[in-house]
């Protein structure tokens, strides 16, 4: 029985849909009874931020079970793991996981943190210290997307609602068994992307929680 499981991305942009193919066509990670998972990134491939988010949450869960993770970047920093370094994905990424050609010695993240408007860097929440600047600045974010809107004050005052309504879930269900991580934290990824379509639903729901 081979003890290696390799995913290999596509080579262009990946969106979660086509990330969950990925999975799909070589096998549950998590119901293979392989030790070493393997993620190949060729050249050419990028990722969809949620893509990442997906990526970072399930290597860091298969390294809390035990399995070997290894991510293979073709390109190296020139590539997508570039991209991934300048989100802080390597900041949240699991110490065991392997990394190839080589993990980022320098973090883009807290070199460049909120030099882009337009990014919110990916941030790991602990169960002990809360980030009460989070939400506003993910708000932020909506603020200058959506800036040559009429209605934009109404949509960041929603996207605030919203998003410190998910992230005090987050600690509100922080101690439960299932929550936990192997070392206590309590491990969630934020990655925000906006289509217009999605604002009337974001406004709705931010309604339905006052």
């Amino acid at each position: 029985m081979d003890n290696r499981l390799t995913i290999p991305l596509p080579p262009r942009w990946v969106n979660s849909a086509e990330f969950e193919q990925a999975l799909g066509a070589a096998g549950s990670p998590h119901e293979s009874h392989a030790g070493h998972v393997g993620f190949f990134f060729p050249a050419g491939c990028k990722v969809l931020i949620d893509v990442a988010v997906r990526l970072l949450s399930l290597a860091n869960q298969l390294d809390a079970a035990a399995k070997q993770v290894r991510l293979t970047f073709e390109e190296g920093e020139s590539g997508v793991q570039g991209y991934l370094n300048r989100m802080g994905f390597f900041d949240c990424l699991a110490e065991g996981i392997q990394v190839r050609p080589r993990r980022p010695k320098v973090s883009g993240a807290r070199v460049y943190r909120g030099a882009n408007e337009g990014l919110v860097e990916i941030a790991r929440i602990n169960e002990n210290s809360r980030y009460e600047d989070l939400p506003a600045k993910m708000a932020d974010v909506v603020s200058h997307a959506c800036r040559a809107r009429e209605d934009v004050s109404g949509l960041v005052g929603a996207a605030w609602t919203i998003f410190a309504e998910l992230i005090d879930n987050v600690f509100s269900h922080s101690r439960t068994r299932l929550a936990l991580s192997k070392n206590g934290w309590v491990q969630a990824a934020w990655g925000l992307t906006f289509r217009k379509s999605s604002l009337p639903a974001m406004r709705k729901k931010a309604m339905s929680m006052v």
